[in-house]
C-alpha cells in the first residue's frame, strides 16, 4: 500500500492519559473515589471494584495497576474514609432501621460486599438478638394489616416465610409469631 501524502504530517499518538503510571491518572481515580465515597460509606472491596470499572485499562489484571488500585485503598484507610470495620456497623444499623433484614441475610449482603466473615460475625454478635427481635416484630406489625382477612393457620404460614426469607432464623421466627397471635 502507497502512503498518501498526509501520512508524512501525521504524528505518532501520544501516550495513553490513561496510562496508570501517570501522576494525573493517579490523582483522578484518588479523586473518583473520594466522590465515590461521599455518597455513602463503602467497603474496601467496592471502592476496587469502582475503580476497576471506571477505568479504560485494557489490562485490568496488570501487576502495575492492580498495585495503583492497592496504593488509593490503602491511602483511604488510612484517612479512616474506607475502614470495613465501620462500614459493617453503619450497614447494619441501617438495614435494622429502614429494611429490617435477618442475620443470615445481613451476613450475606455483607460478604457480598467483601467485608471479612470475623468482622462480620463480631458485628453481629454485638448488635444482640434483642434488636434483631425488635425488627422481626416490626416487620410482622406491618404485614399482619395486609394479612387480616386470612385464617390463622394461613397467616402465619406467610408471615413465617415472609420472615424467613428476610434472613431471620427459624427460632426467632417462631417466637415473634406466637406472641402476635396470643395478641391478636
Amino acid at each position: 500500500m502507497k502512503p498518501s501524502k498526509n501520512d508524512e504530517f501525521r504524528h505518532p499518538k501520544p501516550a495513553s492519559r490513561r496510562d496508570s503510571g501517570s501522576i494525573k491518572f493517579k490523582e483522578k481515580l484518588y479523586n473518583r473515589s473520594l466522590r465515590f465515597l461521599s455518597f455513602r460509606a463503602r467497603s474496601e472491596k467496592e471502592i476496587g471494584d469502582y475503580l476497576q470499572k471506571i477505568t479504560r485499562q485494557k489490562d485490568k489484571t496488570s501487576p502495575a495497576f492492580i498495585s495503583l488500585v492497592t496504593t488509593i485503598v490503602k491511602k483511604l484507610k488510612k484517612l479512616n474514609l474506607v475502614n470495613d470495620l465501620e462500614f459493617t456497623q453503619w450497614w447494619i444499623e441501617q438495614r435494622l432501621s429502614l429494611n429490617p433484614k435477618g442475620k443470615r441475610a445481613l451476613s450475606m449482603e455483607l460478604r457480598q460486599k467483601g467485608v471479612a466473615q470475623k468482622i462480620i460475625d463480631q458485628q453481629l454478635i454485638l448488635i444482640g438478638a434483642a434488636n434483631f427481635k425488635k425488627a422481626a416484630q416490626k416487620i410482622i406489625n406491618k404485614k399482619m394489616k395486609l394479612y387480616t382477612h386470612l385464617p390463622e393457620l394461613r397467616l402465619k404460614k406467610k408471615l413465617f416465610g415472609f420472615l424467613l426469607s428476610r434472613g431471620f432464623d427459624y427460632q426467632l421466627a417462631k417466637e415473634v409469631i406466637d406472641e402476635k397471635m396470643e395478641t391478636r
